[in-house]
């Protein structure tokens, strides 16, 4: 009897609540008033802007795609992408590699080495990764996984040391 009574007054204590107040101010979405506000890029009397003038620079004083005056940020994002595509290409590595794996592998060990230039203390593992990557269609089969396993080394610790040098 008494879980029953107990019950009945927790549930009318429950119901006799009051709803809660209106609020002062409507929320977001649920005014009536109309739109006026137009953006910037939508006004009829805006100035026109002047595209800017097409620069033409001879082939030759061009900078270089890699290397170059690229800014630290850049670099450094640059050289995040590479390093995981060197690695994805690392994981192709086996018997069954084709030469457009090889060169890919090779050309993106090329820029990482490139875009490291400024980083004198990470020569080491950027050149034993150009030369790994060198002596790949020489190595036998069985020295594949050890290979790979130094080529993932060599990108983390370059991650690392990029990491740390921030």
């Amino acid at each position: 009897m008494r879980p029953f009574v107990f019950a009945i007054a927790i549930g009318l204590c429950g119901c006799a609540h009051r709803p809660p107040p209106a609020p002062s101010q409507p929320t977001i979405g649920e005014s009536h008033r109309p739109y006026t506000g137009v953006p910037w890029y939508m006004e009829l009397n805006r100035p026109e802007r002047a595209a800017a003038p097409a620069v033409s620079v001879p082939p030759g004083e061009r900078e270089p795609v890699v290397g170059g005056q690229i800014p630290k940020g850049e670099r450094l994002d640059r050289l995040r992408a590479l390093l995981a595509a060197a690695d994805a290409e690392i994981v192709l590595i086996g018997p069954n590699q084709t030469e457009a794996d090889q060169r890919a592998l090779t050309l993106t060990v090329g820029e990482i080495v490139t875009l490291l230039k400024p980083y004198p203390d990470i020569a080491a593992e950027a050149d034993e990764l150009r030369e790994l990557t060198a002596k790949l269609p020489a190595t036998r089969a069985i020295e594949l996984t050890q290979v790979k396993r130094r080529m993932g080394e060599l990108t983390d610790l370059i991650r690392v040391q990029l990491l740390a040098g921030n």
